[in-house]
């Protein structure tokens, strides 16, 4: 784009997220806010997420997570994690999912709404582990302190690319 003079002007480049979030070690998935069946819609997912699943983040985009969930996945926790992100809290639960390959998984997640610069939910951010890997008290707070961590970048890129399309 030429201004009057002639001069090109810098187009504003959106500040991306995916390389901060696939250098955690769990699993992160982005969805849209629909609750109603089948489910949220997946919008991303990181490296770690193919690594505990194994499926690749083209076999998941567009599809609801609930398709990892097993017989064995407590429906009662599963309403729960929706009643609360219904309310417009976080959600935080324990799910027997399935991986790609059948083979089931105890999957230890913490879901929170992922506010925009507007105020208003944007989407979910759920962080997500194994816990037959480690199911000790400390790895349960590392997966607390990496959704904090992922929010904490989401909310200071929001903000700069807020300034930089105000300038």
């Amino acid at each position: 784009m030429s201004d009057v003079h002639g001069l090109k002007e810098p187009k504003a480049k959106p500040l991306i997220v995916q390389p901060i979030w696939d250098r955690l070690d769990h699993a992160v998935i982005v969805t849209d806010l629909n609750l109603a069946a089948p489910g949220p819609t997946i919008r991303y997912v990181n490296r770690a997420f193919t690594r505990l699943t194994g499926y690749r983040a083209d076999e998941v985009i567009g599809r609801s997570p609930r398709f990892m969930h097993c017989p064995r996945t407590d429906k009662v926790v599963a309403a729960a994690i929706r009643r609360d992100l219904l309310d417009g809290e976080y959600a935080r639960g324990t799910l027997v999912n399935r991986r790609k390959d059948g083979s089931e998984y105890l999957c230890a997640l913490v879901i929170t709404p992922l506010i925009g610069p507007s105020g208003e939910t944007e989407h979910f951010i759920c962080v997500a582990g194994d816990l037959k890997e480690d199911c000790s008290p400390s790895a349960v707070q590392r997966l607390y302190d990496e959704l904090e961590q992922a929010q904490t970048l989401v909310e200071d890129l929001e903000r700069r690319q807020q300034e930089a399309n105000e300038t």
